[in-house]
């Protein structure tokens, strides 16, 4: 009541008094502190896209609070004044950005062609299918309880679901287009995640944050509760406590990779050398 008196009038409004009552609670995801890697200047390997906020994978699992806003609000700064060092770029003409994005094209246009192809007998998936599909697998195995056997069968799952697309997804309409290619990127996201999850167990990672990781080797939070809920903490010796784990696609295999985090910088410049550099826009890398 002293932190946060609001809310228990809100429950109160509705027939809920926390003073006496206890609360019914549903877990969801709400953050991802992590994404897409950046420079010093927020660029990501893809020249010209700026991933800024949570988007980015700046955060970290161990971030004080409010240290998002900062990140972000730095990171604008930052990306704004690479994009004005670089100054107008005009884009490429119709041809030759045609030229580049030729096969990317071809490749999009034929699994949209292969989606509205008509579907042998008892066979095919609707684009609600396969969300469902992926829906479940991720409550079941990515959320906030984990734990490595399930998780690595759940990436063998979403691999097949992912190889089964092309052939297998259907929709009867061309405006459903569209969501054909969202359960599909979505089917490919999922992959990518549960990879990383996997990465991160067998490299050590146990609880923390937000996920519980089951372990029948591990403690029981409380007594009372039945040895299914054993679970590990991390180990604190382990890559996963130090590194970032990187992953990244590389044709249709997901790879991982851990890497040590980039030191803080020593400067030794004095002022006059540091406002000389950044005046004759020498401090962009």
């Amino acid at each position: 009541a002293a932190l946060n008196e609001p809310p228990i009038q809100l429950f109160r409004d509705h027939d809920i008094h926390l003073e006496s009552q206890l609360l019914e609670i549903a877990v969801c995801a709400q953050h991802n502190n992590g994404g897409l890697r950046g420079n010093l200047w927020w660029e990501s390997s893809l020249r010209g896209l700026f991933p800024v906020g949570e988007v980015a994978g700046t955060h970290g699992v161990r971030r004080p609070g409010g240290a998002s806003l900062n990140s972000g609000q730095v990171g604008a700064m930052r990306a704004a004044r690479t994009i004005a060092d670089r100054g107008a770029q005009a884009p490429p003409g119709a041809e030759a950005f045609a030229t580049t994005v030729r096969d990317q094209a071809e490749e999009l246009l034929t699994f949209g062609q292969r989606c509205l192809g008509p579907a042998e007998a008892g066979q095919g998936l609707t684009p609600a299918q396969v969300v469902g599909e992926i829906q479940e697998r991720m409550s079941e195995t990515g959320a906030h309880l984990r734990k490595l056997s399930s998780v690595r069968e759940a990436a063998r799952n979403a691999r097949d679901l992912l190889r089964s697309l092309p052939t297998e997804l259907r929709i009867s309409d061309v405006r459903a287009l569209s969501t054909a290619f969202w359960a599909a990127d979505l089917c490919l996201s999922h992959l990518v995640y549960l990879e990383a999850i996997r990465s991160y167990l067998e490299a050590g990672g146990g609880s923390r944050g937000s996920a519980l990781v089951l372990d029948e080797g591990g403690e029981l939070p409380a007594p009372t509760l039945e040895e299914r809920w054993r679970f590990r903490a991390s180990d604190p010796e382990c890559k996963a406590e130090e590194d970032i784990l990187e992953v990244w696609l590389d044709g249709e295999e997901v790879r991982t990779a851990w890497v040590p985090p980039r030191p803080i910088p020593e400067e030794e410049g004095w002022f006059e050398e540091v406002w000389r550099a950044y005046r004759e826009g020498r401090i962009i890398e």
